[in-house]
């Protein structure tokens, strides 16, 4: 009786620690973990409907592997904002060159306020205005893959996780 009661504070204890933990995850790191929970829950659910209604086991374990992918991503998303592994960058954009040219991408220059500029290379459906201040969140895994600033900017897909206006 005694070791049920140990064992239910100790899962008491552990949830009480885990929703705190969660609760001081960025609202920038939660939204695109929820939103890739979503996603990867949709894909299970209308892969394993439409596999059925198919009779297609093929497509019933590719929807299964890319929705077990989508689970894996967003948890270690959660793990990452859980354990604070994120760099950020915090300052005000001064300058944005590229928008109106053709391609994917374009420059930021952000100047932090110790005085340092940092340039960022941002994908031109994030909406960014000269003058105001931002949060950028970054991974801590960034890689140098070939010693070319805007080529190992471009290769580095997944070190970008989001930003947040700051007022």
């Amino acid at each position: 009786m005694k070791s049920d009661q140990k064992w239910i504070e100790k899962a008491v204890a552990f949830i009480n620690r885990k929703l705190d933990s969660i609760h001081n995850i960025p609202p920038v790191l939660a939204d695109r973990t929820l939103k890739t929970s979503a996603l990867s829950f949709l894909f299970l659910f209308v892969g394993c409907y439409m596999g059925k209604q198919m009779k297609s086991t093929q497509f019933l374990i590719c929807s299964v592997a890319i929705s077990i992918y989508g689970f894996v991503q967003a948890y270690r998303m959660l793990r990452t904002a859980e354990k604070k592994e994120y760099e950020t960058l915090i300052g005000t954009i001064y300058e944005i060159k590229g928008r109106h040219l053709p391609g994917r991408t374009y420059k930021v220059r952000i100047r932090m306020e110790d005085g340092n500029v940092s340039q960022l290379l941002m994908d031109k459906r994030h909406k960014l205005q000269v003058g105001k201040k931002y949060r950028f969140y970054f991974s801590n895994r960034q890689e140098v893959l070939t010693g070319i600033k805007d080529i190992d900017a471009a290769l580095n897909i997944d070190s970008f996780y989001g930003f947040e206006e700051i007022e």
